[in-house]
């Protein structure tokens, strides 16, 4: 394989791994994929990718098949860094069983940036792998290259991880008070050691080993080609065929329809009118046998055959049958009348006078002293047919009036109305029937004092 069918598989283990499809990682491996060799542009390895994604069988298949756990990428961080950032509390202690080192120093293993796995689980909000590590030797006082702590990291990193600072606090406090001469936890360094020939004859093997796997995977890939290459032509050649059946099949069906069409149509015209005519032909003869046996008619005389617009002629009766009714003569035609026959007038009598509306029974006027008692009267018979106190009705309603004639009042002034009712001169109809008693009094109809003393102020000027 090229560097580019090489990156493509690698790249699909990688994603197989970070999203735990066992389908995809079994794929990518069958097309020559190799977890040793397989690496993202910031140098991760399959194992980060399955501890990224917490999956916990992808991590133990990637450390069978090599991958060492304290693996670093380009950044210095390992699986376990990535494993606590993300919170995956399995995969962390898996991966703290794993190392080659005792499980403190692991737990306290920095990256390039001096970040232990607490400081990384601290920034991700984990509070239950930030309690496992502390319970487990992880230095709460490790400091990064900038100089900030898990505590700092944690107030830095919002208001969810308030929990994980009051946890470190605690942790601190704690220490301090029990182990007070604590030295800080450093992580010993071992140099590195020098190539020897065993490592030598190693990497030589497995050189021998990638070339191999990589000339099985091309043969594979050949073959699955060209396999599915074949498939793929004998499915399209198959469905060429069935569209050409089935194009046949649906133009022998429309030329058969198309000869069918007309063979169907005659008959159907024609039998509506057959069956139509068989049937008029089976009443008559019914109406033939049923009607009695008549005299042959006198033979006609020689005169004209009536017209349609004559009124003598018989009327025809519609929808009716004709030997069962006898036929009724139109009545003989009025005679025309004369335009000089003189008729005596006729006498219109007048309509009788509509009875006049009988007055209107007024009620006598009353005192006010009589209208009190009226009044009295009915709101006592109201209170009787309504079982409630009526004094409190009674009281309600007056506080109602006197609340009312409180609030209300005076009309504002408005400008396109004019001015209030109160301010107002009297009305135009009211001017103009003071107009008409003033000029009845000039008349002499009706004396000036009684035009003052029906409104009260004299005639308009």
């Amino acid at each position: 394989m090229d560097l580019a069918q090489i990156s493509q598989v690698d790249n699909a283990l990688l994603q197989a791994c970070l999203e735990g499809n066992e389908d995809a990682l079994a794929h990518a491996v069958r097309h020559g994929a190799l977890a040793t060799r397989a690496r993202d542009a910031m140098g991760a390895t399959p194992l980060h990718m399955a501890c990224l994604g917490g999956h916990l069988d992808i991590a133990a298949w990637c450390a069978d098949q090599g991958l060492d756990v304290t693996t670093a990428d380009a950044q210095g961080a390992l699986p376990l860094h990535t494993a606590c950032f993300n919170g995956h509390l399995d995969v962390a202690r898996w991966l703290a069983t794993k190392a080659k080192t005792s499980r403190k120093e692991a737990l306290n293993q920095p990256d390039l940036q001096g970040g232990t796995p607490l400081h990384h689980a601290a920034l991700g909000g984990s509070l239950k792998l930030c309690r496992w590590l502390l319970f487990h030797g992880a230095d709460e006082r490790a400091t990064t290259v900038d100089g900030l702590t898990p505590e700092r990291v944690a107030m830095e990193a919002g208001e969810g991880s308030q929990k994980i600072v009051t946890l470190l606090r605690c942790h601190a406090t704690h220490l301090q008070a029990t182990e007070p001469d604590r030295p800080p936890f450093s992580v010993a360094k071992a140099a590195p050691a020098e190539p020897t020939a065993a490592d030598a004859a190693v990497d030589a093997d497995e050189l021998e080993a990638v070339a191999q796997a990589e000339r099985e995977a091309e043969a594979f890939r050949r073959d699955e080609t060209a396999r599915l290459l074949a498939e793929e032509d004998a499915r399209r050649q198959a469905q060429e065929v069935a569209a050409a059946k089935l194009v046949a099949t649906q133009v022998e069906a429309a030329e058969q329809a198309q000869k069918a069409a007309p063979a169907a149509t005659k008959p159907a015209d024609d039998g509506w009118l057959r069956q139509y005519q068989a049937d008029q032909a089976k009443k008559e003869a019914e109406r033939a046998a049923a009607a009695p046996t008549q005299p042959a008619p006198a033979p006609a005389s020689q005169e004209a055959a009536p017209s349609r617009f004559d009124v003598r002629a018989p009327a025809v009766v519609p929808f009716s049958n004709a030997d069962e009714a006898p036929v009724q003569e139109a009545p003989a035609p009025k005679p025309l009348k004369k335009l000089d026959d003189d008729e005596p007038p006729q006498v219109v009598a007048a309509p009788e006078p509509a009875p006049a509306p009988s007055p209107k029974k007024r009620e006598p006027s009353r005192s006010p002293s009589q209208e009190r008692k009226r009044r009295r009267r009915t709101g006592r018979r109201r209170r009787d047919d309504s079982d409630s106190d009526g004094s409190r009705d009674r009281h309600r309603r007056r506080r109602r009036r006197r609340d009312r004639s409180r609030s209300r009042s005076p009309e504002p002034y408005n400008p396109r109305r004019g001015p209030p009712r109160h301010q107002r001169g009297p009305s135009p109809a009211s001017r103009a029937a003071m107009k008409q008693i003033a000029e009845a009094a000039k008349q002499g109809t009706v004396s000036g004092v009684a035009a003052s003393g029906m409104y009260g102020r004299g005639p308009p000027k």
